[in-house]
């Protein structure tokens, strides 16, 4: 199969900006950083990832119109997208979790919130111009049904954009000595137990996707790569040492999210300490924040875009 256009450096520089184009992507992400800051600040190591995430959104997808937003989780993440993208199109968020439609519904970002999963969006036949997925994909053990629901309501000029850890997102951790031994111990390793941890069931190449999209009806317009191996290694260091412990101290019995519901631990937190801990992030991330991913580098993240055949 030939290859998606749009990988490697041609698809992370943004075209005639040159070398300037570092110093303005640098002040964007040191921006959505301060602006993710209130309701990730529990989530270090989730914050940091978000900032890559809304920007490969804001450069690379059309968003405008009426939509669905697909796992929407609380809101905060699309809540940052859209104050970043300075517009707000008609949104409606589709969340299986009680507790996170609830909170979604306080967002101020959705025009209704329907509290079901992906297979049965409560939406008429092609009356969406897009649908948006951010980080969902990789944790629906059965798919197809999602994805043939997702065609169903897209309009023919639509698009599906979403984004997962890609299919070298191991290949740029770089592991934890601890964590590896705590995972040897209970008679697994280091990788199964991360992906226990964050709930992850696939990484897909672009082929692979390619192919499970257009089995559905769906035919890839766009790839891009996000989220450099350097910055990875950031991101994993501040989730073992938050996430990663944490889910070790529970043995595993419970995620890290479950383990902050059940404590009781809101993700907003009080301006001043939010913006502190965005400064710490941002100051552990002095070197990686300007980072992109080279050609032939591996990357932690992909955005693909998909529209109706």
């Amino acid at each position: 199969m030939a290859a998606v256009p749009d990988l490697g450096r041609a698809a992370t520089t943004i075209p005639d900006l040159g070398r300037a184009a570092t110093s303005v992507r640098s002040v964007e992400r040191r921006e959505v950083l301060r602006r993710i800051a209130s309701g990730s600040g529990t989530q270090p190591a989730t914050m940091f990832w978000r900032v890559f995430e809304i920007e490969a959104f804001i450069r690379e997808a059309p968003l405008a119109g009426r939509g669905v937003d697909l796992g929407c989780g609380d809101g905060v993440f699309t809540a940052a997208l859209f104050s970043a993208l300075g517009s707000r199109p008609t949104l409606v968020g589709v969340e299986p979790g009680g507790r996170d439609c609830v909170l979604a519904r306080r967002a101020g970002v959705y025009a209704a919130v329907h509290c079901t999963t992906g297979d049965r969006i409560p939406e008429p036949d092609a009356s969406l111009d897009f649908v948006i997925s951010n980080n969902v994909l990789e944790h629906i053990p059965d798919l197809p049904p999602v994805l043939r629901e997702v065609r169903r309501v897209l309009r023919r000029e639509g698009s599906f954009v979403f984004a997962v850890p890609s299919d070298q997102f191991h290949t740029c951790l770089g592991g934890s000595r601890l964590l590896g031994t705590v995972a040897r111990a209970r008679g697994s390793d280091y990788h199964r137990r991360l992906d226990e941890r964050m709930s992850h069931v696939r990484y897909p190449s672009p082929d692979e996707w390619t192919r499970t999209l257009s089995a559905e009806g769906l035919r890839v317009v766009r790839m891009h790569r996000y989220m450099p191996a350097r910055a990875v290694r950031l991101w994993e260091r501040l989730s073992n040492l938050t996430g990663g412990l944490a889910f070790e101290l529970f043995a595993g019995r419970r995620t890290p999210r479950q383990i902050q519901h059940g404590l009781g631990i809101a993700r907003s937190l009080p301006r001043p300490i939010a913006a502190a801990i965005a400064t710490g992030v941002q100051l552990l991330a002095s070197n990686v924040l300007d980072a992109e991913v080279a050609r032939g580098e591996p990357s932690g993240g992909l955005l693909v875009i998909a529209r109706p055949r």
